[in-house]
């Protein structure tokens, strides 16, 4: 009767029948026209789309730490109250974009940079540090010249899909700047800065092949 549309249903996660869209973060039409969120089958749905697994235990490396962090509700202000139905943007883009910055953190020493104020902590990781965001909570900008970062160049950038500006100079990463990553620089979509040693540009001319500005070599 609820498809027929001449009953309305609204219901928890636990009692709806409705399947949980991967891409959106949200339920599709079915049974119940308004499926009310609960936080920990939320982020346990988080978990299986994002890390393939919800037990954080079985996954491999530093994606244990990423995935603990990510499936705890209390590291999120965000779910202080349960699930935000008034947040300012799409929660489970914004998730995805939090776990890209958890994993950078881990990756990349973040324990040793030398500016770090609010990363880890429960606040909007908009609020990190070297991080500015667009009105809907978009990560828009990273800049973390100059501060310590070390290990292998971060693979999953590309999917912070508002990025503008990537400013990752006088560092210590290893290694060269994604292709995907890169593309988007070529197009002026996207503006990065960052050392040479990370930077696949023409050694010769010095051109816009991936960065805007090359430092060191």
């Amino acid at each position: 009767r609820s498809t027929s549309t001449d009953l309305h249903i609204y219901g928890d996660t636990a009692n709806c029948p409705n399947d949980f869209n991967s891409v959106t973060g949200r339920y599709d039409e079915g049974c119940c026209d308004n499926v009310f969120f609960n936080v920990d089958t939320y982020v346990n749905n988080f978990a299986a789309v994002i890390f393939g697994n919800t037990d954080c235990t079985k996954l491999n490396g530093m994606e244990v730490n990423v995935c603990d962090f990510m499936t705890t509700q209390s590291n999120h202000a965000i779910f202080v109250n349960g699930y935000p139905n008034d947040f300012d943007g799409n929660v489970w883009d914004w998730l995805k974009e939090r776990a890209i910055l958890v994993r950078m953190y881990l990756n990349n020493g973040g324990n040793d940079w030398a500016q770090k104020s609010g990363w880890l902590g429960i606040d909007n990781h908009c609020d990190w540090e070297g991080v500015t965001c667009t009105a809907a909570s978009s990560v828009a900008a990273v800049n973390l010249q100059n501060n310590q970062l070390s290990g292998p160049f971060p693979s999953d950038l590309n999917n912070l899909g508002n990025l503008q500006t990537l400013n990752i100079y006088a560092n210590g990463l290893s290694g060269e700047i994604p292709n995907d990553l890169c593309d988007r620089s070529t197009y002026n979509s996207l503006f990065i800065y960052a050392d040479a040693g990370n930077c696949p540009n023409n050694a010769n001319s010095r051109s816009s092949v991936c960065c805007d500005t090359v430092y060191g070599g």
